[in-house]
């Protein structure tokens, strides 16, 4: 028989890394009101009427805002992110959140089809930039690009037909919409787990940080 592998790491090398199936798949969003789901959904269903299966678009539960994308991370660190969300929040005030335009990335041929968000004032930057800095005082690992504020609709499946695809995208600007639902405040931010799974991802809430209201004043409009 062969010799049992070893469970200690190396010397000089810190703790072992967990296994990839015990790491937590996080992510740190702005939770949308039930309005704001159906009016999303309702702009993937005309999407999908455009261009029949070329997207797989997002279930109307799962819809968000995604403020910074933390990716795998060992179950030891999630004291230090939840302690860099309560940091960066204490010192954010509510702020509002509106509606924008259709778009995409992926160039000419769309791989996300989206929404997109805009803040009053600079209130969705702020935040982005105080939960960053937060995190990077943890020593928190995420992901560093620069925000583009939108709420996914779907992604290109595998083998999407780009002919479709381009021409979906050629379309998008002049596609009319009808009213968008009106604003909300961003009270909190949300840490979710996303695990990915065959029949499609799940989000799980972990824990939730209000926004502080600065003293004295009201909540931005």
């Amino acid at each position: 028989m062969g010799e049992a592998m070893a469970t200690n790491p190396p010397a000089g090398t810190g703790e072992a890394e967990p296994p990839a199936a015990a790491r937590l798949r996080l992510f740190v969003a702005i939770e949308l009101p039930a309005a704001w789901r159906r009016y999303l959904a309702a702009r993937a269903a005309e999407l999908e009427r455009l261009a029949p299966g070329y997207a797989r678009w997002v279930a109307p539960e799962l819809l968000h805002l995604t403020v910074v994308f933390l990716g795998e991370q060992p179950p030891a660190q999630r004291a230090a992110i939840e302690r860099a969300l309560r940091d960066a929040t204490a010192r954010q005030a509510p702020f509002q959140l509106a509606l924008g335009p259709l778009g995409h990335f992926g160039g000419a041929v769309p791989r996300v089809l989206w929404v997109g968000a805009h803040a009053s004032g600079h209130g969705l930057e702020a935040l982005h930039a105080a939960v960053g800095a937060a995190l990077a005082a943890e020593g928190v690992a995420f992901d560093r690009k620069p925000l583009v504020a939108h709420l996914t609709l779907g992604r290109a499946r595998p083998g999407a037909d780009p002919a479709v695809g381009r021409r979906l995208a050629r379309q998008l600007p002049a596609l009319p919409l009808p009213a968008a639902p009106p604003p909300f405040t961003v009270e909190a931010l949300t840490l979710m787990r996303s695990e990915l799974q065959p029949a499609g991802p799940r989000y799980t809430p972990l824990a939730r940080f209000p926004l502080t209201p600065r003293a004295g004043r009201g909540t931005p409009t």
